[in-house]
């Protein structure tokens, strides 16, 4: 089961990559570590700047992973905590005020041997993955489905003094659970994954209180039976009538009347811009129209985004993709996409129109 265990961290640390999280030290917190405590070796091995805090309830696992943590010479970066709560999440028992960069979870399947032993009857094969675990690490009162739904709930109160929320899902039928959970909690922030190693297949969740948004790769899973369950995008691609760099240009243009900040990469073709204040609703047009002053900017960002007009399929077209990269609202950044869609629809008919009258 190395290999799953391994892509559940590559993933984590694609998510912080996404989010640029790029500190000088990453802590992590895995809740439950086991026996073994392989998450936390094989994390520091991985990365150098990666230290852990790891928590487990059985005092006999506890007793084995420091012995391996130690074994392996990384107590200076695994801090060890036996957690006698009942809390998924303690960290103000384990560490005062700490805050983390994210938290891991490879939660117990089952609510009981019976759920053990059916699944192992129900198999058609033999099974490609032995359950070593001690019953602590298989068993747990409501399953994994109530084990990530408190985990959920205790974030809710801990918010961004964990950076990235994430667990490993061990049943599909758990996904449909726990994200309706993240719906019902509103939180809109998570990313879904497959992991997918021979014929052993795992899950990832991840949810965050931050404002940055993932990338589409990222947060968006690749299977089409996980679609459904996906959060929305952060990324709108159109192609329009128009050479590459006059859409640039015009683009710019756009820019500059809504009084959006923004630089322009030329070389990779990439306009990063934010906004302090709505200057594309219909009330600020309708004000601009009139000549009369504008909403004032502070200091508050609504949103952050990027651009990128790429040349289309066919010659003399334009691709381009606005992507969400920061902020609370999805539906201010849908309204701002819309407009610019429109404007730049209005100006390719325009000039459509000059074509034809030539």
């Amino acid at each position: 089961m190395i290999p799953n265990r391994l892509n559940y961290l590559l993933w984590i640390d694609d998510l912080l990559q996404s989010t640029k999280m790029d500190q000088e030290v990453v802590r992590g917190i895995d809740i439950g570590v086991g026996a073994s405590c392989v998450y936390p070796l094989l994390g520091c091995r991985l990365n150098r700047n990666w230290h852990f805090l790891g928590t487990e309830i059985d005092p006999r696992s506890f007793s084995y992973a420091k012995a391996n943590v130690e074994r392996n010479g990384l107590s200076d970066r695994i801090q060890l905590f036996l957690n006698p709560t009942s809390k998924t999440l303690p960290l103000d028992e384990a560490d005062g005020d700490a805050r983390f960069s994210f938290a891991m979870c490879n939660p117990p399947f089952y609510e009981n041997y019976e759920q053990v032993e059916a699944g192992i009857n129900t198999k058609k094969l033999k099974p490609r993955a032995v359950c070593t675990g001690s019953s602590n690490e298989l068993i747990t009162e409501g399953g994994e489905a109530q084990f990530i739904s408190t985990m959920i709930s205790e974030s809710l109160e801990l918010l961004d003094r964990v950076s990235w929320y994430t667990t490993m899902v061990g049943r599909k039928e758990t996904l449909d659970v726990v994200v309706a959970k993240l719906k019902s909690s509103k939180i809109n922030n998570y990313a879904i994954t497959e992991f997918c190693q021979g014929v052993t297949r795992r899950w990832g969740l991840a949810w965050s209180f931050m404002d940055q948004r993932l990338s589409k790769e990222i947060a968006q899973p690749t299977s089409k039976r996980l679609k459904k369950l996906a959060p929305p995008t952060t990324q709108f691609c159109h192609t329009y009538p128009l050479v590459p760099i006059v859409c640039r240009s015009f683009l710019k243009e756009l820019m500059d009347e809504l009084q959006v900040e923004y630089s322009a990469d030329d070389e990779t073709k990439t306009l990063s811009g934010l906004t302090r204040v709505n200057t594309w609703s219909r009330s600020a047009r309708r004000l601009r129209q009139r000549g009369e002053l504008m909403p004032v900017a502070t200091e508050n960002i609504l949103f952050e985004f990027e651009s990128k007009v790429d040349p289309g399929e066919k010659p003399g077209t334009a691709c381009v993709i606005f992507t969400w990269v920061r902020g609370e609202s999805r539906d201010l950044f849908e309204s701002f996409h819309s407009h610019i869609k429109k404007r730049i629809e209005t100006y390719t008919n325009g000039l459509s129109v000059e074509r034809q009258d030539k």
